[in-house]
């Protein structure tokens, strides 16, 4: 294919703008690109890492006001005598009553409302009542008949009664201690409070009487539970202003949900009166992990959330993703979990202590390192996660911040669309620009050339010596128009002579 000049040039023009634009354009796009890759990464990681320290922060504060708390509770005059008083008065309570213990009542209560409840959060599978009965004392019985059994409270509300007027003791220390205690453990938002005596391990006192209610934590069914585990432990301490805390495990008398507990002993001087023992708070941990369930306002969209993961890899928090949308969260989690296990979270709606979180941000927390890391969530979900240990009175948890990846990079998708989209119009722009430009150029340039062309047609289709070319300008084809000038001069004079 034979081109003429003017073409071969306005196609080269055309062909090196081109690609000069194409090029350049890559190059900047796909730096604009990196940059904002990095920017934006860079923000979403440091928001990330703000959430987790500040919730490490208000974690940590919360469970030093807690272990304050136990302290100051432990060592306060009007305590103390009541560790003192209720032992005696707790002993004694069978002879003081002069009634006989209802097993009917006691069994009743155990296998229509305890198990009932216990089998609704448990599978369907019931605890062994019969167990729990044979190994309890009778003072255990006596007391568990009148302030459970025989109390017309319903069940998680036994705790609303004061007293039942049969002139004891115990009653009458109930009817004094017992409100302080109630508006105490609800003030501050504790599951339960203990009084153990520290001789025999029998529960004394507890503000919701429930099944380990007047059990002996040394003989009874309980003396392997996490309650067991804080008295013990709680035994060992010399001071009144220490503490212990029993990390999260499964606890029969809460339906084997899983339950924490803090210790302080009960000192008057020097003497050990008792074990003061909390049942430790789930919904305050929950309440500042979750932001009480308000995400969207502290900046988490639609699918940030910040949890805690203990040393056996379960779930110390809840999961945000259960709270507001359990069937799609359970629906995630057939892959990840038995269907016993999701069977229990789907009856008790709660995912602490049994979701197992294992991957490389929680052990690199509960190594005590931290960092960011990009990964599959508990749900396989990728994931930004920003992970740090968080050390609890003695524990050390993993506490990380996530959001989902395609949430996080959305803006940077359309942002990389956007710089694509923008970057390939400039170019089309650009190389029509310089498409017309040369194609100007080209004619300006092309135009001597034609002239010459057209005189020299002239001159030998006429055979006319006199036709002369343009010599305007300083270039070279007004030289080379001078020169072609001179020479028809010459042949002129040459074939006049």
């Amino acid at each position: 294919m034979n081109f003429k000049i003017k073409q071969q040039l306005i196609i080269a023009f055309v062909a090196i703008a081109a690609v000069s634009i194409l090029v350049s354009s890559i190059l900047i796009g796909s730096n604009a690109i990196s940059v904002s890759e990095i920017a934006i990464k860079s923000q979403v990681e440091q928001k990330l890492v703000a959430a987790r320290d500040l919730k490490k922060s208000q974690i940590e504060d919360y469970f030093n006001l807690i272990n304050n708390q136990i302290q100051l509770a432990s060592s306060a005059p009007w305590l103390i005598d009541s560790a003192d008083y209720l032992k005696t008065a707790f002993f004694d309570y069978p002879l003081q009553t002069g009634g006989k213990i209802e097993l009917s009542a006691i069994e009743g209560y155990y296998n229509n409302e305890f198990n009932r409840v216990y089998k609704e959060n448990n599978n369907g599978v019931s605890a062994n009542i019969n167990a729990l009965l044979t190994s309890i004392s009778d003072n255990a019985l006596f007391l568990q008949q009148d302030y459970i059994a025989l109390n017309t409270n319903p069940l998680g509300s036994k705790d609303s009664l004061i007293k039942i007027n049969n002139n004891s003791a115990y009653d009458l220390l109930h009817q004094e201690y017992h409100p302080p205690l109630r508006k105490y453990l609800q003030t501050y938002g504790f599951y339960d409070i203990f009084i153990v005596e520290p001789d025999s391990g029998h529960i004394i006192y507890s503000v919701f009487k429930e099944l380990d209610f007047a059990t002996s934590l040394l003989t009874g069914p309980y003396s392997k539970s996490g309650l067991a585990e804080a008295f013990n432990q709680g035994m060992k301490l010399e001071n009144a202003n220490d503490t212990v805390l029993i990390d999260f495990s499964p606890y029969l008398p809460s339906y084997s949900a899983a339950a924490s507990f803090i210790a302080s002993p009960i000192m008057r001087d020097g003497e050990r009166l008792g074990i003061l023992i909390y049942q430790m708070p789930i919904d305050g941990i929950n309440n500042i992990m979750t932001n009480k369930s308000s995400w969207k306002d502290i900046g988490f969209g639609e699918s940030g959330e910040t949890y805690l993961v203990g040393g056996d890899n379960l779930l110390r928090s809840q999961s945000r993703f259960l709270i507001e949308d359990k069937n799609g969260y359970l629906a995630a989690m057939e892959s990840q979990t038995d269907k016993a296990t999701l069977a229990k979270i789907n009856a008790t709606e709660s995912a602490i202590g049994l979701q197992t979180v294992n991957n490389i941000s929680t052990q690199q927390a509960t190594a005590g390192k931290s960092g960011v890391s990009y990964l599959e969530d508990y749900r396989g979900e990728r994931v930004i996660s920003a992970y740090t240990p968080i050390k609890v009175l003695g524990h050390t948890w993993a506490l990380l911040s996530e959001i989902d990846q395609k949430e996080a990079f959305f803006q940077l998708e359309e942002l990389i669309d956007s710089i694509i989209f923008t970057t390939f119009i400039t170019a089309v722009a650009l190389i029509i620009i310089m498409a017309g430009l040369g194609a100007l150029f080209t004619r300006i340039l092309i135009r001597p050339i034609e002239i010459f062309s057209n005189k020299v047609t002239q001159i030998t289709s006429q055979k006319d010596l006199s036709v002369r070319v343009p010599t305007e300008g300083n270039n070279e084809f007004s030289i080379l128009g001078a020169a072609l000038n001179s020479m028809l001069d010459s042949l002129t004079t040459f074939t006049g002579n």
